[in-house]
């Protein structure tokens, strides 16, 4: 689970997070309290990481997607569409969802909305992912600023990216001097 704290007002989110994702959480109480997704610190040289930390080989940006009533034919694996890179996904899903997404898709990151949102639509699932990812960037500067020898040597990575539930692949386009 994981507490957003909005002025006085304070939701929990739950989480379904394989152990094979751990590594991209702060994770307290013995699995039962996120504390924070990890993000990446950037410096002017690039990525300010040590080489064995599993975010140094992975996508930057965390994917979020809201989806509804598709845990059994949405089109929610990106791994061919991330060109089999390390990325990190959350499925965000209604709470009275939640069982049927972690059955079908038992190896996904998913967030739960709060119950309030059950009875509303993509908007709502906007909204949480916007103010989760908020507070999350926050607590990510204040985890990078305590960390010796990283203090004040970048920036957190403040990007996600709010995907469709159809994603099957992506196509570049615009001009590059690389491509």
């Amino acid at each position: 689970q994981y507490t957003l704290v909005d002025g006085t007002e304070a939701v929990t989110l739950y989480w379904h997070v394989p152990q094979s994702y751990e590594a991209f959480f702060c994770i307290n109480d013995g699995r039962q309290s996120i504390a924070s997704l990890r993000l990446p610190l950037l410096a002017e040289s690039g990525l300010a990481l040590p080489a064995d930390d599993c975010l140094a080989r992975a996508v930057r940006t965390p994917v979020f997607v809201p989806t509804t009533g598709r845990y059994e034919h949405g089109l929610l694996n990106l791994y061919y569409a991330m060109n089999q890179s390390t990325h990190v996904a959350v499925l965000v899903v209604k709470q009275c969802e939640l069982t049927f997404y972690a059955r079908c898709w038992p190896n996904h990151i998913i967030m739960a909305l709060p119950p309030s949102a059950d009875q509303l639509g993509i908007g709502a699932a906007r909204h949480w992912i916007k103010r989760f990812a908020t507070q999350n960037l926050q607590v990510e500067r204040d985890r990078w600023r305590s960390i010796d020898g990283f203090a004040g040597k970048g920036y957190v990575w403040p990007l996600v990216l709010m995907l469709d539930d159809s994603i099957v692949m992506w196509k570049c386009v615009g001009s590059s001097k690389d491509s």
